[in-house]
């Protein structure tokens, strides 16, 4: 009787600690829980702000654009994302920057003065040349309109996606277009084509135009009629890179894509 009596006791003693340590471990638990809570309604907030921004105004403030391949900035300029994607302005009238600005851009770019690159500018948006590659199709052309034009010079050769990257790698864009068409005047077995070209007026200002002219369409291609969703697959892929980043970058990496689109769209 005695035993049956001290076994009781002791599992009631082992009840009373074990619901004691469970009434611990449920307010520890719902004390995390409602800080992940908070916090997740905290971040939603940031997010949504940095969405609504983003809709609002990307779109139709100005940006800078840079194209870079293996650290090297190929070519930039500052233009309207949405006027881009509905082909609204004029490509032409883009400020191409200049091999001197380019440096200089790089160099402060390695010293991470970003808000000195940033200037008054809305974003700074970083395209990695691989993004092309990704994006579009392996025969894929450029077909110029009669609209396309710099300086009165029109171009009449298509640009497959080979040529494509050998323009946008180039320091003399015009002039390796030029060697792709057997009809142009300018196209000689000369090796110093370059000094040629310049000759006919092909200066750095104008072959710079027309690298970002050339920039500018394969970009709008590569958007497709996807537009924002697939800017943000390539900021997902890592493709793409946005100054100033916001709460909205940070976490799209862990956004599920069906989710980040029906939000963007």
């Amino acid at each position: 009787m005695l035993t049956e009596i001290i076994i009781v006791l002791v599992l009631v003693l082992l009840f009373f600690i074990l619901f004691k340590v469970i009434k611990k471990v449920l307010k520890a638990l719902l004390a995390v829980l409602a800080l992940a809570i908070v916090l997740f309604i905290i971040l939603g907030f940031f997010i949504m702000q940095d969405l609504n921004d983003m809709r609002q105004n990307f779109p139709i403030k100005e940006s800078t654009f840079m194209l870079h391949n293996e650290g090297a900035f190929l070519v930039g300029a500052s233009f309207k994302f949405q006027g881009m994607l509905q082909n609204k302005s004029e490509k032409s009238s883009f400020m191409a920057m200049t091999q001197e600005e380019l440096q200089q851009f790089s160099t402060h770019f390695k010293n991470k003065e970003y808000d000195v690159l940033l200037g008054e500018k809305y974003k700074i948006v970083l395209i990695e040349l691989s993004y092309f590659d990704e994006t579009l199709p392996d025969d894929y052309l450029i077909i110029f309109g009669e609209k396309d034009t710099i300086s009165e010079i029109t171009f009449d050769v298509p640009i497959d996606k080979g040529l494509l990257f050998d323009i946008l790698k180039s320091e003399d864009p015009l002039i390796e277009y030029i060697k792709a068409d057997p009809d142009n005047p300018l196209n000689t077995a000369d090796p110093v084509l370059g000094e040629l070209g310049r000759d006919y007026g092909l200066d750095d200002e104008l072959q710079m135009q027309f690298k970002v002219m050339v920039f500018f369409m394969a970009f709008k291609d590569a958007m497709g009629e996807g537009g924002t969703s697939m800017f943000i697959k390539g900021i997902k892929n890592e493709e793409i890179m946005v100054y100033p980043e916001g709460f909205l970058f940070k976490m799209v990496k862990y956004v599920p894509d069906g989710l980040l689109a029906q939000s963007v769209g």
